[in-house]
């Protein structure tokens, strides 16, 4: 759907470019003079990022590498906000290992023009939990940024997600807690009564913070191979 509209903005649409405000209104533009008005590059970027083919994007961030922060006129996205929605974990360590090979700008959590949403919370929106993995544990993905609804990226997972998922996307002990989805080592509960000690809980939050830590180190030396085998290709 977001692709059919994509490619009406390109071809043409009611959208206006470098109309000045004056008392009449301009001339209705038709759509061939709304196609000239976007640079061929920009058309063509519109399309390929919202088909999130990594070959293309490649190919087109060597000739501008700035497109990797453009966001398309339709849904606000840049080309990682739609590998990210798409699920393209492989690609997107691709389109990132390439553009800072290149020197290329890259904002893991540049915010869509609408709505506030990071890459990471739209990999969250659609479940795709490689993505979650490589944007967090490789690139270091913030996940205490907040949409402009007021939402971490965590808060977008299913409710039966599983807890290393949610905690790997940014969610605290107390947060689970409070879901009713967390009870560490079965003595620690929502409530203060649920401890056996706060010592307990103390030691248990420790533990899960260095198997977090431990996980992060894995997704890292994964993109560090990854990397490597797209640097030979």
């Amino acid at each position: 759907m977001w692709l059919a509209a994509a490619q009406k903005i390109v071809s043409g649409s009611s959208l206006s470019v470098g109309a000045q405000p004056e008392k009449e209104q301009p001339p209705e533009q038709s759509p061939d003079e709304l196609a000239l008005a976007l640079d061929p590059l920009e058309h063509e970027w519109v399309l390929t990022v919202a088909q999130g083919e990594s070959e293309s994007i490649l190919r087109l961030l060597d000739m501008d590498g700035s497109l990797l922060s453009r966001r398309d006129f339709v849904t606000g996205f840049t080309a990682l906000h739609w590998l990210a929605k798409h699920g393209r974990h492989e690609d997107l360590i691709e389109v990132i290992s390439h553009a800072q090979m290149k020197g290329y700008p890259v904002d893991v959590n540049i915010p869509a023009a609408s709505g506030g949403l990071t890459p990471l919370h739209l990999a969250a929106l659609q479940g795709h939990e490689m993505v979650i993995k490589v944007l967090v544990g490789a690139y270091g993905a913030d996940t205490n940024r907040r949409d402009h609804s007021g939402h971490k990226a965590w808060q977008y997972l299913k409710a039966d997600s599983s807890q290393e998922l949610k905690e790997l996307a940014g969610a605290l002990e107390e947060d689970l807690a409070q879901l009713g989805a967390y009870n560490t080592n079965n003595n620690c509960k929502p409530s203060k009564e649920g401890c056996a000690g706060a010592g307990d809980c103390v030691d248990s939050a420790a533990g899960g913070g260095g198997l977090l830590s431990r996980r992060l180190s894995s997704f890292r030396r994964l993109v560090r191979q990854a990397f490597a085998f797209f640097q030979e290709r």
